[in-house]
């Protein structure tokens, strides 16, 4: 009798055994075939929770965080895959793109030229300039890198998305500064030569100096006032399009913008000439040589600034002090070159 129940003991361990066997190994199955995002553990501390990842997971962060766009492409042009960054470049939800054709965010003469690019790229890689159309309708133009790649069998293409909006912005601004600055110089030698400078009376400096003061900063802040600048209750977002609204586009408020500047800009340079010359027209003989290098100065101090921030760039400090560095060195050196080279060459002296 007791053998028997021995027997039956050890028959129903064994069953159990198994039984913890088969769960092993289909833990182990689901673990080997990505079915497992996570494991439960009990031990010492509790019940703990740890989570699986592949090798892949710092790439898709990577991806996912980077400040350009990616996207998947396959050979027919339906978009496979997205990050976060093309989505918010088009303004779209990204379960909204992934699954469609690229070529309905493109205008149809850049999709054509995109697919041109494409199909004579290999995995060196390939670069051009194209523009993408917004959910608004808005074109903005991109800088797209793309490289031919092999995703398990299936040919595709990665591309690499930069927003070139704020760049061809500055870009737009430089060449307009360029000119305006041009502009200034010639109007600067006009008056020069025809001595406007001497022509204005000391009290008209006086009137129009404060005219510039007071109806300048009264008039910027009806201007501000009107546009919702001053609205301090608002959203960040509505204080920007309002600034937005006085810097630019055909609108009352940016034309009396640009009316307000040219007024002040006029009246300060007026008076400010004026009290310059009343009150500042003497001075000993370093004074006069600053005067005289003055405006051959202004004409060649950006490749000497340039020259003397290029040397300083190893240079690891604080910002604000290389600044400062750069100016103490880059001031006198500027006017030293001016004076005892640039105004030394006959050509040069007769223009400056």
């Amino acid at each position: 009798m007791d053998k028997r129940r021995t027997y039956e003991e050890l028959e129903t361990e064994l069953r159990a055994t198994r039984a913890r066997l088969d769960e092993v190994e289909e833990t182990l199955r689901a673990i080997r075939n990505n079915e497992v995002d996570a494991l439960v553990v009990e031990g010492p501390r509790g019940v703990q929770v740890f989570t699986l990842q592949g090798a892949e997971q710092p790439y898709r962060t990577l991806m996912e965080t980077m400040a350009e766009g990616a996207i998947t492409v396959a050979t027919n042009g339906m978009v496979l895959y997205c990050n976060q960054r093309f989505a918010a470049m088009l303004g779209t939800p990204l379960n909204r793109i992934i699954g469609r054709s690229l070529g309905e965010v493109m205008p149809f003469k850049d999709w054509q030229a995109l697919q041109a690019i494409l199909g004579t790229c290999e995995t060196s890689g390939c670069r051009g300039e194209y523009r993408l159309i917004t959910t608004g309708g808005r074109e903005i133009t991109t800088s797209v890198s793309a490289r031919r790649v092999q995703l398990q069998d299936v040919e595709c293409f990665c591309l690499v998305v930069s927003d070139l909006t704020e760049q061809h912005s500055f870009e737009k601004q430089l060449r307009r500064a360029q000119k305006l600055e041009a502009l200034g110089t010639l109007a600067g030698i006009f008056a020069y030569r025809s001595k406007v400078h001497e022509r204005i009376t000391s009290a008209a400096g006086r009137r129009w100096l404060i005219a510039g003061i007071v109806l300048g900063f009264a008039g910027l802040f009806v201007i501000k006032w009107a546009a919702g600048v001053y609205d301090f209750s608002a959203h960040t977002t509505n204080f920007r399009n309002a600034a937005a609204t006085i810097a630019g586009g055909a609108s009352l408020l940016s034309i009396s913008f640009a009316l307000w500047e040219s007024f002040v800009a006029v009246s300060m340079t007026v008076g400010l000439m004026a009290l310059f010359r009343d009150k500042l027209n003497g001075g000993g003989g370093l004074a006069r040589k600053l005067s005289d290098s003055s405006f051959a100065v202004y004409m060649f101090h950006p490749p000497i600034i340039i020259a003397v921030t290029l040397a300083m760039q190893m240079l690891t400090i604080a910002p604000v002090l290389k600044w400062a560095i750069a100016g103490l060195i880059s001031v006198p050196l500027c006017f030293l070159l001016a004076y005892h080279v640039l105004l030394r060459i006959p050509v040069l002296n007769r223009i400056l």
